[in-house]
């Protein structure tokens, strides 16, 4: 295997590619263009104006920015500089920053923030992004390659902040990596609109970069916007989550297949993806072009289907990758039967052991380990007898109701099926009859004539077992999503306990 760590490979693109555009930057307003060798001027500025801040090797850095260059830069400027980065939310809180600085600064001699909106207390320097922007470099930048070089926060659907580090360095690899299969190694042009905190956006454009791809990176995901720029450059990789897939068919006449004809491969994760909702666009797409993957941000091993793989084996999110092993374990670590629900643990080529150097929690603990090296992150499910994997939930997500166990996930598929809903979710609220009390929440088809709630209890009296069935309904316009596009269950959670706790006074 040849790698070549990111700065050294900005500096290799810069030289054999130079005038080749890199990466392309599309808010509504504007479109900022940088070929090879500017992308690495300006990382070259960004470190400079950095270094001059007391930014240095062994130092940690945290980006807070929106989807932008300036964001982009900051990060691949830390990484020159030999420092450890963090890219977080624009709409993070002045407690959010506090309490990464203070997770950090466990670990780290200095913490330097990089944001415009969002200034540190006592605990850590400050610098303006924009200011950085506008430098200019005037000296010669050592290049470092730290190891590790960066982490992913986590813990908005729990409440806690952490960070999960990427063990791996930044960089370039001829090595076959995990999006492989899916076709990545040969395509030239990717469109990105994940926010880049997050292991799809930001992750997957600095892999995109460091392959010498034309990255396209959007200010944030608009579906009529992210199709014109799917056909105006001509973008043949996406990544997406189910709302993606879902805002896009909401344009109904105004989603054009055409529009998408140069893509090559498309993949999907990070949700529970319904079954109608995939279907659709395997019909869209062609289910050659459209595969899903399951892993953790904490690399604990993936799996992965291609769509006509899926429709023969319909719920599932594939089987174990090569370079992983997949084993569904109860409480006590002990195998469950085939067929029967556990916690699912992975392991990665060697990573036989506890203490491997795989990727580790800043802030909380780790995920459970195996002492033979299996991890799981909590998420539940089942194999079949040809080792497919079928997610049942996560298992801080189960609903212990009249001492029974409830998997949301289930329900609300069942749910989803109903013609009359375009999504659900379901949640457990506190009950002094039940314990948790199964609680439904629908958002209709058709706003205007949503199906009553005695019609869907009627329905789900022959869709799930009795004691799953949903005890309350709740119409709403739409369910609460993370900026990622994932259902934020925790703030769901809360705002049904609140208000079944003010009906329950007011009786």
């Amino acid at each position: 295997m040849a790698f070549t760590p990111y700065s050294k490979r900005l500096r290799e693109l810069a030289a054999t590619l130079g005038d080749q555009v890199g990466l392309i930057v599309e808010t509504p307003d504007a479109t900022e263009t940088y070929d090879f060798r500017a992308c690495d001027e300006r990382v070259d500025a960004f470190a400079c104006g950095m270094l001059d801040a007391g930014v240095e090797a062994g130092g940690a850095v945290i980006v807070c920015g929106p989807n932008s260059s300036a964001t982009v830069f900051a990060a691949a400027a830390s990484w020159r500089l030999g420092a450890f980065s963090v890219v977080i939310s624009a709409r993070a809180s002045a407690q959010d920053l506090a309490a990464y600085i203070e997770i950090l600064g466990e670990r780290y001699p200095r913490v330097t923030v990089v944001s415009d909106h969002l200034a540190p207390g006592a605990g850590a320097a400050h610098l303006p992004l924009d200011a950085l922007h506008e430098g200019r470099c005037d000296r010669q930048i050592v290049d470092h390659n730290p190891v590790p070089a960066r982490a992913i926060p986590s813990g908005g659907t729990t409440g806690r902040s952490k960070l999960i580090v990427d063990p791996a360095p930044v960089g370039y690899s001829d090595e076959p990596m995990l999006l492989s299969p899916l076709g990545f190694d040969e395509v030239d042009s990717i469109l990105v609109y994940g926010p880049l905190y997050h292991t799809a956006g930001g992750n997957l454009l600095h892999l995109a970069l460091a392959k010498g791809y034309r990255t396209v990176l959007m200010d944030r995901f608009d579906a009529m916007r992210a199709q014109h720029l799917v056909e105006k450059h001509a973008i043949e990789f996406l990544f997406a989550v189910p709302t993606h897939l879902q805002r896009w068919l909401n344009l109904g006449d105004g989603l054009r297949r055409d529009a998408f004809r140069t893509i090559r491969s498309m993949y999907h994760t990070a949700a529970y993806c319904p079954p109608a909702l995939k279907e659709r666009w395997l019909e869209f797409m062609g289910p050659e072009r459209v595969w899903e993957a399951y892993s953790a941000t904490e690399g604990t091993g993936a799996t992965m289907i291609r769509g006509d793989e899926w429709l023969e084996h319909r719920g599932s999110v594939g089987r174990a990758m090569p370079f992983c092993e997949l084993v569904i374990l109860d409480d006590d670590q002990a195998p469950v039967p085939t067929g029967e629900i556990g916690f699912i643990y992975m392991r990665v080529a060697g990573a036989e052991t506890v203490d491997d150097g795989r990727s580790v929690y800043m802030g909380v603990e780790g995920p459970r380990v195996t002492p033979d090296g299996f991890r799981t992150v909590g998420d539940m499910g089942r194999l079949d007898e040809e080792g497919y994997l079928y997610i049942a939930d996560r298992r801080t997500d189960m609903i212990i109701t009249g001492g029974a166990n409830v998997f949301p996930a289930e329900v609300e598929a069942a749910l989803r099926d109903h013609p009359g809903i375009a999504d659900a979710a379901v949640v457990g609220v506190p009950d002094a009859d039940w314990g948790r009390r199964v609680c439904a929440v629908v958002v209709p088809a058709e706003p205007e004539s949503p199906p009553s709630a005695a019609a869907l209890d009627a329905y789900m009296s022959g869709a799930v077992a009795n004691y799953k069935r949903p005890k309350q309904y709740e119409f709403r316009d739409a369910l609460p999503l993370t900026e990622v596009g994932k259902l934020n269950r925790r703030v769901l959670t809360e705002e049904c306990t609140a208000r079944y706790a003010a009906e329950a006074g007011d009786d």
